[in-house]
């Protein structure tokens, strides 16, 4: 099982950067913008920064997953090509507890299913199916959520233990990004791609993608893309992407795998969450010896953090330890902890001790198991 998911998302976009894209992180659409039957592309807001800008394209695309038909739904523009919202949504949580098996164990209840992978010496179980009928942004991970999870684990699973809230040492979820469908049944509702040209709603120059995996992202991002430069008369090279790895993914070097005495369990998951880069990671732990402390019971360094900060683009210190480094997916850090990497990320970032004191605060509240 991967060790950190959200690192192949990264290395999507350090791929895309590296075929010339632009990114930017932590930004906003506040309206789309156009004329004359056309979209021109969209203003923008750091949510950080508050400053506004503006972004045009010849394509606007609509990647939004379960934000899709509502980024239509704000803007005059295309407000009348948004459609009806669904009447349900796809809720999917995890928990993450103590190792419960080293073997993955399927679960099949009257609600769906869930498994139990053993996953960086701990348990992942998951995912749950559970239909959602509020609005998309006031989603949030809830006690309850968690609760009616434990309380299906312990009477549909094999589990000889009977599980709690204080056995839950990190949890996750999200809203699917489905297709948009009308129906009850999120279960059986389809997850396959689809990309809605809106010239058929008499708006060109944007569309919408929907749906879709991971293992069928680079296919339809493939013939969404021929198909795109297609319909605006524009020639493309052939895409390489069925043979292009990703950033990062190439195996990692040998040389620092046994110098300075760095742990066999640190170097074991930073080689798995850095790939490629594990060899610099390692090499930082090994030039400053600080950094070569764990903070993780599975051993990710001090040196995670600042390599992280130094080369991959967090916006706050609760970015970096979900999405960058690994370590706030397996429970909060100690509070000593947790001061320690966001000097060391503030260092790195020109934080003051006012944002280091935010940072830590932030980091903290959105790293805890929720209790209402």
């Amino acid at each position: 099982m991967m060790a950190f998911p959200e690192r192949l998302t990264l290395a999507f976009l350090r791929s895309a950067v590296e075929h010339g894209a632009l990114i930017a992180n932590g930004v906003a659409v506040q309206t789309i913008i156009g004329g004359g039957g056309r979209v021109f592309g969209a203003h923008v807001c750091d949510q950080l920064t508050g400053q506004v800008g503006e972004v045009r394209a010849r394509v606007t695309v609509n990647a939004t997953g379960p934000w899709a038909r509502d980024v239509l739904a704000g803007s005059p523009l295309t407000e009348s090509i948004a459609g009806p919202p669904p009447t349900v949504r796809s809720e999917g949580i995890y928990l993450v507890t103590r190792e419960l098996s080293t073997t993955m164990v399927l679960t099949v209840s009257g609600h769906g299913h869930f498994s139990f992978a053993p996953w960086r010496g701990l348990s992942l179980i998951g995912p749950t199916e559970t239909p959602y009928r509020d609005a998309v942004e006031d989603w949030r991970l809830t006690h309850a959520s968690i609760e009616a999870f434990l309380e299906e684990i312990n009477s549909a699973s094999m589990v000889p233990v009977r599980l709690g809230l204080d056995d839950v040492v990190a949890a996750y979820g999200g809203l699917r990004p489905l297709t948009e469908q009308n129906g009850e049944d999120t279960y059986n509702a389809s997850r396959a791609s689809e990309l809605v040209d809106h010239r058929r709603d008499g708006l060109a120059g944007i569309v919408t993608a929907t749906g879709g995996k991971y293992i069928s992202s680079r296919a339809f991002v493939q013939k969404a893309v021929t198909a795109l430069a297609k319909r605006e008369g524009l020639t493309i090279r052939r895409s390489s992407s069925a043979t292009t790895l990703l950033a990062g993914c190439l195996p990692t070097g040998e040389h620092t795998r046994h110098a300075g005495g760095i742990d066999e369990r640190t170097v074991a998951i930073v080689e798995q969450i850095y790939g490629a880069d594990a060899d610099d990671v390692l090499a930082a732990a090994i030039e400053r010896p600080i950094l070569a402390r764990t903070v993780t019971h599975d051993g990710i360094p001090l040196a995670a953090v600042a390599h992280s900060a130094r080369h991959e683009s967090p916006r706050t210190l609760l970015d970096l330890l979900l999405r960058r480094t690994g370590i706030g997916t397996v429970g909060r850090p100690a509070d000593d902890d947790l001061a320690e990497m966001a000097q060391i990320a503030g260092a790195e970032l020109g934080w003051d001790a006012a944002r280091i004191t935010r940072e830590i605060a932030d980091a903290r509240a959105g790293l805890g198991v929720p209790v209402d």
